[in-house]
């Protein structure tokens, strides 16, 4: 095999809207959620070696460990423990990463599932990917719905993924305060548990309007409990949905990250330029739903 250098992007995962359905006795909740996928995200490089190494980089490298509990080399382990003999014994890695640390975004989930579609693309062997779906469960409840990086419907603890139909052109702004927030504790902090679900999907939505009006119908379940850590995500969300061309404004997953909705390019990026001077401590970016 050619000492070739390999890359994997890992986008951000936004839940357009988050349904928290019931709380098992193991203390798994079973969820409802609408998930897209944007161009903002981290990205994982690897070529041949002759051992293991891993390195982060990137503005948010400080805030990861680079031991053997990080994601990234989990998933190296268990790739190379469900397809033996498919990868050289050394493999050198490196991890850039841009999406800040516990912010709502699944940025470890997403470096997990960019690694496996990685090492897939390394693999001297074919490699299952219903053994790989597997894999992916194993590993986070998230990491399957990484694993595919498109438009889905994610049910009961993550696992049970519904592919819909590709989103209408969409860019979309992420704002976050710089305040990680433990998925952890504002799930075991949750009072309501038992909700409605999602209203149904009946096709595809036309527009970004269509998609919007479907949105205003929905929740995040996860919002009030997040409001305690971190009151600011409410006069994020407030501030965006009064700016001109935001469609629909929300928190993604437990936050503390806030996604805008916008159909025109140029009102993103004005919208950009205005919360930057009026927060230029958090981290703002945009970008398109793809």
């Amino acid at each position: 095999m050619e000492n070739n250098i390999f890359s994997e992007f890992a986008p951000a995962k936004i839940n357009l809207a988050l349904h928290v359905l019931s709380r098992q006795k193991n203390g798994y909740h079973l969820l409802d959620s609408l998930v897209v996928f944007a161009n903002i995200g981290d990205r994982i490089y690897a070529n041949f070696a002759t051992k293991d190494s891993f390195v982060i980089n990137g503005p948010f490298a400080k805030e990861l460990a680079d031991g053997k509990e990080n994601l990234v080399l989990l998933a190296l382990n268990l790739f190379r423990e469900n397809f033996p003999d498919s990868l050289p014994e050394g493999i050198f890695l490196r991890l850039k990463k841009n999406l800040p640390i516990a912010s709502g975004i699944g940025g470890g989930s997403a470096d997990c599932a960019a690694s496996l579609r990685l090492f897939s693309k390394m693999s001297k062997k074919k490699i299952n990917q219903n053994k790989l779906i597997n894999l992916a469960q194993n590993l986070g409840a998230d990491v399957p719905a990484c694993l595919l990086s498109k438009p889905l419907i994610m049910q009961g603890k993550g696992e049970l993924i519904k592919r819909i139909a590709p989103m209408p052109k969409t860019y979309i702004i992420l704002v976050n305060p710089l305040i990680n927030i433990s998925s952890g504790e504002i799930f075991s902090s949750l009072k309501k548990v038992n909700n409605s679900p999602l209203k149904k999907i009946d096709s595809h939505f036309n527009s970004l309007e269509s998609l919007a009006d479907w949105l205003k119908q929905t929740r995040n379940d996860l919002l009030p409990s997040a409001l305690k850590i971190a009151p600011i995500i409410k006069e994020i969300i407030d501030t965006l949905k009064n700016i001109d061309g935001c469609y629909f404004a929300q928190m993604s997953g437990s936050g503390a990250s806030v996604f805008g909705l916008f159909a025109n390019k140029s009102k993103i990026f004005s919208a950009q330029q205005n919360l930057v001077k009026k927060w230029p401590d958090f981290w703002i970016k945009t970008g398109k739903i793809i």
